[in-house]
């Protein structure tokens, strides 16, 4: 699930895939200034226990019962807003394309139960559930595509071609797009103003350099992560992008070692303190794992 605010300022990497450190919060907080009429604003979203409360470093992986199997590859999870759905992508090998999934639980406390396959065009990848369940964005051909359904109970629609771009992620209020430009591997936003409105034009990417993907933001719109590899044939390393004021202030690099070396890919937060990813094995083989964080 995600959430994020507007997008982006300008953003600098030190060297090529290193990331800088989080700055303190109380250097932020020393930074407002009562004659900005937005100074309320900004000090209340990153005075908030959410936004100020320290998190440890991520804890795990944790298998996920019922979803995995032996015979396959799943990947791309993506979770709905009240964290009773799980979408996913199963890959059988050989010539399959990969087909969704989803999975769905009675409570949050309560163990998945055993998938069953999307009625949804095969090939479409990337999965990303919107935060009310009702829109289903997917990756075909290199365009973002979109699904709709009417009801949680209701069959999705035939996906639609929206526009260039990968690894897509929403705002939980349904008005904002994060996705990928596959071209050059810029983080790039689109937004709108209502979810029955059209997207509007692509905005400008963070100026800073490196491929991302997997992007996930999560639900209080404070971390952005994403994966940022040091060089073109290295695996990804996993950092994330740390928004530390009210409005498009996403200014600071950390880098989640725990998700990095684990080789976790493809994540997406259930909360500040749950993220599922897909893991990676030495035979290139992923299965969805849990993360955890207090």
């Amino acid at each position: 699930m995600r959430c994020g605010g507007v997008i982006l300022a300008a953003l600098v990497l030190v060297g090529c895939g290193s990331v800088s450190a989080v700055q303190p919060d109380a250097a932020v907080d020393g930074t407002s200034d009562a004659s900005d009429p937005d100074a309320a604003l900004v000090d209340a979203a990153v005075d908030a226990p959410a936004v100020d409360a320290p998190r440890t470093a991520w804890a795990g992986p944790e298998p996920v019962l019922n979803v995995n199997t032996s015979g396959s590859s799943e990947f791309h999870p993506t979770i709905s807003g009240d964290g009773l759905e799980l979408y996913f992508v199963r890959n059988s090998g050989g010539t399959d394309p990969g087909r969704l999934f989803v999975a769905t639980r009675a409570s949050r406390t309560a163990p998945w139960n055993v998938p069953t396959e999307v009625a949804v065009a095969v090939g479409h990848l990337h999965p990303e559930l919107s935060y009310d369940g009702l829109e289903l964005y997917t990756i075909y051909n290199s365009m973002v595509h979109r699904a709709v359904r009417a009801s949680r109970t209701a069959p999705w629609t035939n996906p639609q071609a929206l526009f260039d771009g990968s690894t897509p992620a929403t705002a939980s209020d349904g008005l904002v797009i994060y996705y990928t430009n596959w071209r050059d591997g810029f983080v790039r936003a689109r937004r709108r103003t209502s979810v029955t409105a059209a997207w509007g034009s692509e905005e400008t990417p963070q100026a800073a350099r490196g491929i991302y993907n997997s992007i996930s933001v999560n639900p209080e719109g404070r971390y952005m992560l994403f994966m940022a590899p040091t060089d073109p044939f290295a695996f990804p390393n996993a950092a994330s992008m740390v928004r530390v004021g009210g409005s498009a202030d996403w200014s600071n690099f950390l880098e989640d070692r725990a998700l990095g070396d684990a080789k976790a890919q493809a994540c997406d937060f259930v909360d500040d303190t749950e993220i599922y990813c897909s893991l990676v094995d030495a035979t290139n083989r992923h299965d969805i794992v849990r993360f955890t964080r207090s």
